[in-house]
């Protein structure tokens, strides 16, 4: 540190420092210089600190298209959290059922559920493996006829079913 301040004193032409054995005072034109180079660097801190803040915020407009059911579904309720934390930002949320031509509606995410038709300017990366299954409803079940045996399968019945 000493060198540091020695290499400054002597580009200021200017004593910064009295040093003695036991103790270091500022001299006159150390009491002029550091208070303002506090107040430059202070500057140059928060000028760093705005700078990256800017890196890290979000803002102008986002186009997103997805089907109606995802989006009405899932997409929204993200969408609000996701604009709650990035308030310079704007969306524009699409939702169709029907494909729409990504590039020429100026879309810039689409959600899709399914495979992507071929489409070489497209990327896409399955994100989830849904598991969707059909599950019947408890007024269909209890219509159907039950079997009773494997073995057997000529005398069903019927039984109702009460699905919580």
């Amino acid at each position: 540190m000493s060198k540091q301040v020695a290499a400054l004193e002597a580009r200021l032409g200017a004593k910064l420092l009295v040093r003695s054995t036991r103790a270091i005072a500022l001299t006159r034109a150390g009491e002029v210089f550091f208070p303002e180079a506090r107040r430059v660097s202070e500057e140059v801190e928060a000028a760093e600190a705005m700078a990256r803040a800017n890196e890290r915020t979000l803002e102008g407009a986002l186009k997103i298209a997805s089907s109606v059911g995802f989006g009405a579904g899932r997409l929204m309720p993200a969408v609000r959290s996701f604009l709650a934390t990035h308030p310079a930002l704007s969306i524009d949320l699409k939702l169709e059922d029907a494909f729409v031509d990504l590039v020429a509606e100026g879309v810039d995410v689409a959600v899709r559920i399914g495979e992507l038709p071929d489409a070489p300017r497209l990327r896409s990366s399955p994100t989830s493996n849904s598991g969707a299954k059909p599950i019947p409803s408890a007024r269909l079940i209890s219509t159907c006829p039950v079997i009773s045996s494997l073995n057997n399968t000529s005398k069903t019945h019927s039984k109702s079913l009460a699905i919580e």
